[in-house]
């Protein structure tokens, strides 16, 4: 189905200054409150737009708080009051579709803008965007539903020029793909790219560029790695300090499970995308399917010309922690991948040597 016909739109939003509260949304009276709230302390001359809701997917907020949210508004200058704070939204992509009607079918709005992205192999980074058109009644008739596009192609582009210098990338790099391309189409581009940057490339630069395409774990978490780490170096050597970040990942429900530190090496293993599905499984080729988070190659993991090197995208996920937490750059290596043929994929990120220790060093 095209985006017309299912009532989908593409934007690109320049960057926003936004002034937003940042709680536990329990039902939807919250949201309702929340913005009447910021929308009697706010000076009208500032508001640049309607209210908003960003989603956080992964969170360290405790179940029983309800949905980490952040609600605010788009301003035109900084205003920063009591919990109320201003930030820089950046540049982003979306495709959205607008819920019109009762707030109880808004769900069912939802599931058609996530089939679409489905069809397509959109990725997303973990959170999604409500846009309250009517900010007097939040909850009203017109809700806006934005997928926020992770944007595969571009960030291959621009890290291929960073790690390879321009004249090179610009002969790897595939034509940009249209927006309402195929979920084919974006394999065949990747599977393109990778190929190519496979004849220029050393196995250093490969992992730097691919890894740098990873979509982004959230920046809450990652302070809070970095802090429990920066906590513990003032007293501990950098491996108990390691093991006190570990320690506080298996209590904090962003990370799920935490990795398992085996020396100077930390191994992490992923939990299956679908793990309901993965149980089920009656055959490895399901388990595998169900284990992989990729929507572009999930459903094509025997394809043989897929270069084994397109999961350096995942590590890059571990890279993002792990470089945030240490302030030091990370290698991380794919030790097994539903690509390969295993069941589940496994990674090792290897503690850097150099990390200006407290006590023993890395003893």
């Amino acid at each position: 189905m095209k985006m017309k016909e299912a009532g989908i739109t593409y934007k690109k939003i320049e960057k926003t200054l936004v002034a937003s509260i940042r709680k536990g949304v329990k039902n939807p009276d919250d949201i309702k409150n929340t913005v009447d709230y910021l929308y009697s302390i706010l000076p009208k001359e500032i508001l640049a737009g309607p209210a908003y809701g960003r989603i956080n997917w992964i969170t360290s907020l405790p179940e029983n708080q309800g949905t980490d949210m952040e609600i605010g508004f788009p301003i035109t200058s900084e205003f920063t009051q009591g919990d109320i704070k201003t930030q820089l939204v950046p540049t982003r992509e979306v495709l959205s579709i607008t819920h019109r009607g009762s707030l109880d079918q808004k769900n069912k709005t939802s599931k058609e803008l996530w089939g679409y992205v489905k069809s397509k192999g959109y990725i997303s980074d973990e959170f999604m965007v409500e846009i309250y058109h009517d900010s007097n009644n939040p909850l009203g008739r017109e809700i806006e539903i934005q997928f926020v596009i992770h944007n595969w192609q571009n960030l291959f582009k621009q890290h291929s020029q960073r790690v390879l210098g321009s004249d090179i990338a610009s002969t790897i790099t595939p034509e940009p793909l249209a927006v309402e391309a195929s979920l084919e189409s974006r394999l065949e581009w990747a599977k393109k790219a990778i190929i190519k940057v496979n004849c220029h490339a050393d196995d250093a630069a490969k992992y730097d560029i691919l890894s740098s395409c990873a979509h982004v774990f959230p920046s809450k978490p990652i302070e809070k790695m970095k802090a429990t780490y920066e906590k513990a170096k003032e007293t501990m050597t950098s491996l108990e300090s390691i093991d006190q970040v570990l320690k506080m990942m298996s209590v904090d429900r962003a990370w799920g499970k935490p990795p398992a530190r085996e020396g100077n090496v930390l191994i992490a293993t992923k939990n299956p995308a679908n793990q309901e599905a993965y149980d089920k499984a009656s055959t490895k080729a399901e388990r595998r399917q169900a284990a992989c988070f990729c929507p572009v190659i999930r459903s094509n993991l025997d394809d043989p010309s897929i270069p084994q090197e397109y999961c350096l995208c995942s590590a890059g996920w571990f890279r993002r922690q792990w470089e945030g937490a240490l302030s030091q750059p990370v290698k991380v290596d794919v030790l097994k991948s539903v690509l390969k043929g295993d069941d589940f994929c496994q990674f090792a990120i290897h503690i850097p040597e150099n990390l200006g220790l407290t006590g023993d060093g890395l003893s």
